[in-house]
């Protein structure tokens, strides 16, 4: 039962990462969050290359590598966006459009990886988008509705998600799971350094590691842990009784957001209906698959 209690402090690490990033997103630079984020989780998974790491585990040949370069480009680029949509949208609005990435991920593997479409699946991906349009409708004060560019960015967001996701799980079967998370953290940290010679990032970053060190350095646990154990608790189990665990993540942010910010105690019935079908639909859509 290690891979549950994995899931479940997984699901509640990420819920707390979300609603910190969002504090920090309302007012400072998604480049800058994302760089600091990917340099201190370098450091802190470095000794997670020990846990499981062994020379004979290296992967000899190109294809493994050339999945890492691949993830390495697509999480350097979500973390990026995914902060700015958390600067356009409130958390207690954003985790449920976000959960189309379930969709993107069933349309991949059926159109790529043959994977067969059940009923169950098919359900729980309509309820999946049911909760994700009730999220996305109904303007408010700090909410301008579906067409928003933050609604917008939070799909595309999700439809990259679905594709490293993938890429991730390819990867996995090639390197220890420390070693991966590590690299996943190190790989972006460089490409997005080399974006410093901008001025204007620079002074961005700056700003946010002198004024909001602490909070930033408590995102990169968040995220290292919610990261790291979500990876364990795949290791030990299979992904369709992983999976609807970690959901759990999205009624809990939810419910942070409404929690800690004021201004997105509107509509509360409507985000909370809205949470609990993302994650029925997910339940589905799990159960689907075995």
């Amino acid at each position: 039962m290690f891979w549950l209690f994995f899931a479940l402090a997984a699901a509640t690490a990420t819920a707390c990462y979300r609603v910190v990033s969002r504090h920090l997103m309302k007012t400072h630079s998604p480049y800058g969050y994302a760089l600091l984020i990917n340099v201190f989780g370098t450091f802190l998974t470095l000794p997670l290359i020990w846990t499981d790491f062994s020379w004979a585990s290296m992967p000899q040949t190109p294809w493994p590598w050339l999945l890492v370069i691949a993830s390495t480009v697509l999480w350097s680029i979500i973390m990026v966006l995914a902060y700015m949509t958390m600067k356009h949208l409130p958390v207690s609005r954003r985790e449920q459009i976000s959960q189309v990435e379930v969709l993107f991920v069933l349309l991949l593997g059926v159109l790529f990886l043959h994977e067969a479409l059940t009923a169950l699946k098919l359900i729980g991906s309509l309820l999946v988008l049911s909760g994700a349009i009730l999220a996305s409708s109904g303007r408010t004060a700090i909410f301008a509705g579906w067409r928003s560019k933050g609604v917008l960015l939070t799909v595309f967001v999700a439809f990259l998600y679905s594709i490293v996701a993938i890429v991730d799980k390819a990867a996995l079967n090639y390197f220890p799971t420390g070693l991966y998370t590590f690299m996943l953290y190190l790989f972006p940290a460089l490409v997005l350094l080399a974006f410093l010679v901008r001025a204007n990032l620079r002074a961005k970053t700056w700003h946010l590691l002198t004024h909001m060190r602490w909070y930033v350095l408590l995102g990169a646990c968040l995220s290292v842990t919610s990261y790291y154990l979500g990876l364990r608790a795949y290791d030990l189990a299979d992904a369709s009784s992983v999976y609807p665990i970690t959901k759990l993540a999205t009624i809990l942010a939810v419910g942070g957001g409404i929690l800690f910010f004021p201004e997105e105690r509107q509509r509360i019935p409507r985000k909370l209906a809205s949470a609990a079908l993302v994650v029925l639909g997910a339940i589905l859509v799990a159960w689907g698959a075995l």
